[in-house]
């Protein structure tokens, strides 16, 4: 993979990272086990993007 193509991908994935906070940043915090789950889901997307990009 290319220089460039590993960056884009880690921009993705920033990006998508920034994406899910704000969603969550917007969600009804209606209780700590809900936050907790959202942010787990949100982490564990970031992950696999980056398994899957080669990132890691």
């Amino acid at each position: 993979m290319s220089e460039w193509h590993r960056a884009w991908n880690e921009f993705r994935c920033l990006a998508a990272e920034i994406f899910l906070g704000l969603a969550l940043s917007t969600y009804p915090k209606t209780s700590l086990r809900k936050i907790r789950l959202a942010q787990f889901l949100k982490d564990t997307l970031a992950d696999t993007l980056r398994e899957e990009w080669g990132l890691k």
